[in-house]
Parts: structure tokens; C-alpha cells; sequence
């Protein structure tokens, strides 16, 4: 299984960062390898709506499971729609989230908004 976990640094003690799609790294654990990758998300300031960009390079990493503070509710749709499904961290580092996770202490996302794209733009 792989976990992306959205995240305010490229390290392992990096923060869960408010917004999914708008953090300025994800961190990517393989629970199979138990290998960590960072991802530098440079698609956090794109105007309007970083959420299909984000989508886009999440595909590539085949993730099962997003963890997240928040998230706009197109990026979740979309991602559920491919099988990943989102849990909900807040202000812990990503270890701490991690190991949550494993033990089967998160629950699932229930803070999703309207995200931040104009009105009839959002497209994958």
C-alpha cells in the first residue's frame, strides 16, 4: 500500500498541513518496502484550483490512501473515484499520522470543502 500525507516539510517530522492540495510537500510510504519519498508539490500556488495538478501527480505514484487535515471535495472525489481513500490528521508529523494509521486510530476525512477553483473550470 502506498500513503501520501500531506505535509509542511520534506521530512519526516514534517507537520500535516491544513490543506491537501495547497501543502507544500507530500510525502509518499510504502508500507511494502517501507521506503519514504518526498514530493516537492510545486502545484500548491497554481491559481485557481492546485487540486487537478496535484491529482495528476498523485496518479503517477499509485497511491491507495491519502492522509490530510482537509481537502477540497473534488480532489476527493476524484481520488475515490481511483480507488484512494482519505484519512484525517491534524498537526501531528507525518510519523505520528503514520503510525495512527497503522494502528488503525485515524478516521476518515469528514473536513472537505468546496476547494478553491473558479466555478466550471475544474478538469483533470
Amino acid at each position: 500500500m502506498k500513503i501520501a500525507l500531506s505535509i509542511d516539510s520534506n521530512t519526516t517530522s514534517g507537520v500535516i498541513s491544513a490543506s491537501f492540495s495547497r501543502a507544500p510537500y507530500f510525502m509518499i510510504y510504502d508500507t511494502e518496502t517501507k521506503k519514504t519519498d518526498f514530493i516537492d508539490n510545486t502545484k500548491n500556488a497554481d491559481q485557481p484550483g492546485a487540486g487537478p495538478r496535484v491529482i495528476a501527480m498523485l496518479k503517477e505514484t499509485k497511491i491507495d490512501t491519502a492522509i490530510a487535515e482537509s481537502c477540497g471535495e473534488n480532489v476527493v472525489m476524484t481520488l475515490n473515484n481511483e480507488g484512494v481513500v482519505f484519512f484525517h490528521a491534524m498537526k501531528i508529523s507525518a510519523m505520528e499520522a503514520l503510525a495512527l494509521f497503522m494502528n488503525n486510530q485515524l478516521h476518515l476525512l469528514s473536513d472537505i470543502h468546496k476547494g478553491h477553483q473558479t466555478p466550471g473550470t475544474y478538469k483533470v
